[in-house]
């Protein structure tokens, strides 16, 4: 009977395109991805899989204060990732507190 394998690491982006290419990016680095297009579905993953990386988003309707907590309570060894608008800075901060590991504030400029 084949072993089932766990992700570690949850993408939780609305946007498919995003989700797909940071889905990719974790992928080539040797992740193996969940993704996940809300909050609700991404907290769902972290309850039954362990996870070393989860990265959302502030998209309309996604609720990061919220989530931050409860994730954390169920899944206390992963690391939260959370990316952002620059003009977003002042919304982003606080989430620290709440248990957000790092920010990554777009437009990236190498």
């Amino acid at each position: 009977m084949p072993m089932e394998v766990s992700p570690n690491a949850v993408v939780c982006i609305p946007d498919a395109r995003l989700r797909s290419l940071f889905s990719l990016l974790l992928t080539d680095a040797g992740a193996l991805v969940a993704a996940c297009p809300d909050l609700d579905e991404a907290q769902r993953v972290l309850a039954t899989r362990p996870c070393s990386l989860c990265v959302v988003t502030l998209a309309d309707g996604m609720d990061v204060a919220e989530f931050l907590p409860a994730a954390r309570a169920i899944a206390p060894d992963t690391k939260f990732l959370l990316i952002a608008n620059r003009e977003d800075v002042d919304e982003v901060m606080p989430l620290f507190q709440r248990g957000l590991h790092d920010a990554l504030l777009q437009p990236i400029n190498p």
